[in-house]
């Protein structure tokens, strides 16, 4: 199943934690919406969402996701209670169409933060992906706090140690 990844699961290690079957089918764009960290997170910070908005364009990657497991990522999507999957068209950069599904968020919170290991998965896997250094560097501008479970933070980080 393809699913396109513009958050923290954009991070190769991040979906493979979750999803082991993963395979990057590249890099897509997402016509007519827009990244925001507005997603009301149960742990009380915001998390990535589409909006939809005319002249804007989100960018993601792909993965080809075994369908074993995609019941592990709606569960870890909160699929239902936080997001709802929707399916959508995306666009390799050189415009070829490709049928996905998306998660996109139920409820809204704009004036949350998301905490900075979150962030820290957002921006890795937009390194990872090659996005331009503009889409990036925005990403990077986000303002992030501290998770005050330090606990969950160091957990977060450590599928990044070797």
């Amino acid at each position: 199943m393809l699913y396109f990844a513009y958050g923290s699961n954009m991070s190769q290690k991040r979906i493979g934690h979750r999803c082991p079957s993963a395979v990057s089918q590249g890099t897509f764009i997402l016509q007519n919406y827009q990244l925001r960290f507005n997603k009301s997170g149960q742990d009380g910070s915001s998390k990535c969402n589409v909006m939809p908005t005319a002249d804007h364009q989100v960018l993601g990657v792909v993965y080809d996701i075994h369908p074993n497991d995609i019941g592990a990522l709606d569960e870890a999507e909160s699929l239902g209670v936080a997001y709802r999957k929707e399916n959508i068209t995306v666009y390799n950069p050189d415009g070829k169409a490709l049928d996905v599904f998306i998660y996109i968020a139920i409820e809204t919170k704009p004036d949350s933060n998301p905490y900075c290991w979150y962030k820290t998965h957002v921006v890795k896997g937009a390194e990872e992906a090659g996005f331009e250094t503009r889409y990036t560097d925005a990403i990077r501008q986000v303002i992030a706090v501290e998770d005050p479970n330090r606990e969950r933070q160091t957990m977060e980080m450590a599928i990044y140690k070797p």
